[in-house]
């Protein structure tokens, strides 16, 4: 809702002026990652309610147009749409879960690391493993921001899937109550 855009906004303006006085490049960090989730439910609230106006807008029309023909081809356009969506969520949820494996593996080899370390390697192997274990470590912070990428991407491919369905269903009623009104 509006209210919530407005008080995710000004969490993250604030958040962003108390960066200004801060000399923790973590703690900036950390503030980068916090302004970053208000964006995204931002973006997302906003495209909430963009899909009610279009919702809105749809309905208005559905109720004004008597024309079978159109809202037949409407029907059709409506169904096509919903299907392409359809088929969008299961390309993200696709690779979400491909990622979900690499991610697993990543987070298995980090440990088989770990547990290979004991007092008695040399230093050298010691700093390989800890190196290794990093570089596993920042490739999974990484893939973090492409998770939650796909993640609202599915929700926003479903949302909208689910409205084209929703039109074809009204579309239909409407369909059957003009034939309804014809036999009468």
């Amino acid at each position: 809702s509006h209210s919530t855009i407005k008080e995710l906004f000004n969490k993250a303006t604030g958040l962003n002026v108390k960066c200004e006085n801060i000399e923790s490049v973590n703690e900036i960090k950390d503030i980068k990652k916090k302004i970053d989730g208000y964006l995204r439910n931002i973006l997302t609230n906003n495209s909430t309610l963009h899909e009610a106006l279009e919702d809105i807008k749809n309905m208005k029309e559905m109720l004004q147009d008597v024309n079978i023909h159109e809202i037949v081809r409407l029907v059709e356009k409506d169904a096509t749409e919903a299907q392409k969506y359809s088929t969008l969520v299961k390309s993200e949820q696709d690779k979400s879960e491909a990622l979900i494996k690499v991610l697993v593996k990543h987070f298995t080899d980090a440990e088989k690391l770990k547990t290979e370390m004991n007092k008695n390697l040399p230093i050298q192997r010691i700093d390989e493993i800890v190196k290794e274990v990093m570089k596993y470590k920042d490739e999974i912070a990484r893939r973090e921001e492409e998770m939650n990428t796909y993640l609202k991407n599915t929700k926003e491919y479903r949302d909208t899937a689910f409205r084209h369905c929703r039109n074809v269903y009204s579309r239909k009623k409407k369909l059957e109550y003009l034939k309804e009104k014809e036999k009468a």
